[in-house]
């Protein structure tokens, strides 16, 4: 019984990293700006992840990263920051518009949620 449980205690340590290890699949780039300005990449069709570079913001903690972050998410847009990376995942919750909309519409959106 107590092999069981380090052995279970030992997923529960190693499960997450090797998930955060894994690459998204059709994950594209996407650019933010000081004052949280995001734009995708508009040489692809729409995916569901983009990756951004948040170097430049120099958070000083995880924590200070997710607030951040966590301020701009709506239900359309969901922020998970990895900052040992220096990177947030953006998924885009495109399924949960009225229609399906194109990159060039996320862009347009995006830019209205800019300076909040």
């Amino acid at each position: 019984m107590k092999n069981i449980k380090i052995l279970l205690f030992g997923f529960v340590l190693i499960i997450p990293n090797f998930i955060e290890a894994q690459d998204l699949p059709d994950t594209l780039n996407a650019t933010i700006t000081l004052d949280d300005c995001v734009t995708l990449d508009t040489d692809h069709d729409l995916v569901n992840f983009y990756k951004i570079d948040i170097a430049a913001f120099a958070f000083e903690s995880e924590k200070l990263a997710n607030d951040h972050f966590g301020f701009i998410a709506n239900n359309f847009l969901t922020y998970n920051v990895n900052l040992n990376e220096e990177i947030v995942i953006l998924q885009v919750h495109s399924d949960r518009t009225p229609a399906r909309y194109d990159v060039v519409w996320w862009n347009a959106y995006l830019a209205t949620l800019c300076g909040f």
